[in-house]
C-alpha cells in the first residue's frame, strides 16, 4: 500500500463528498447500503471494530486496515478512525492502493494526434 496516493485519494473523495467520515456516519451508511468500501484506523476501538466488521459482513461490503492516523490526515480530520467510500471510479482506486496496485497512467502513452502533442 503507498500511504502517499492513498492519503491523496482519500483527500480528493472527502472533497468530492464520496465518502462518510466518522464511525456513526460510516456505520449508518453501511445499514443503508450505500457504501462498497469501508477502511479502518489501526487505533479504533474494539467496540466500534466489532459493529463495523459485523455490519459489513452481513452485506458483503469490504472492511480494510490502515495505519493508525492516516485517515484523518488524509482528509483534514485529526481523530476520524473509520471512513465509508461510496461507489464509483473513486473507490475502485482506492481499493486498487490498498491492494498494492499502481494507478498512475503509463508514461510511455502516445499522444500523437492530441491536443497534448502540440
Amino acid at each position: 500500500m503507498n500511504e502517499k496516493h492513498l492519503s491523496g485519494m482519500l483527500g480528493l473523495a472527502y472533497r468530492a463528498g464520496k465518502l462518510a467520515a466518522g464511525a456513526d456516519k460510516a456505520l449508518d451508511q453501511v445499514r443503508q447500503d450505500k457504501v462498497v468500501l469501508v477502511l479502518l484506523d489501526s487505533g479504533t476501538a474494539a467496540n466500534t471494530r466489532k459493529k463495523l466488521a459485523d455490519s459489513c459482513a452481513n452485506r458483503g461490503i469490504a472492511l480494510l486496515e490502515t495505519t493508525k492516523g492516516l485517515l484523518g490526515r488524509a482528509i483534514g480530520r485529526p481523530g476520524v478512525n473509520v471512513i465509508a467510500v461510496h461507489p464509483g471510479g473513486l473507490a475502485e482506486k482506492i481499493q486498487t492502493i490498498m491492494a498494492g496496485g499502481d494507478i498512475a497512467p503509463a508514461k510511455d502513452k502516445n499522444l500523437e494526434g492530441t491536443a497534448l502533442n502540440g
